[in-house]
């Protein structure tokens, strides 16, 4: 979630290391809309 996080913000984070996965696209969406609401911090 960090990772995809970073990402969605313009931070190049990588992939995640087995045994972690991705975010799922339903996922990566549903938590760029949950940091989009929080705004800058």
């Amino acid at each position: 979630i960090v990772k995809a996080g970073a990402t969605i913000v313009g931070h190049d984070a990588g992939p995640v290391r087995a045994p972690l996965v991705d975010l799922t696209d339903e996922e990566v969406a549903e938590l760029d809309v949950l940091i989009k609401k929080m705004g800058p911090q």
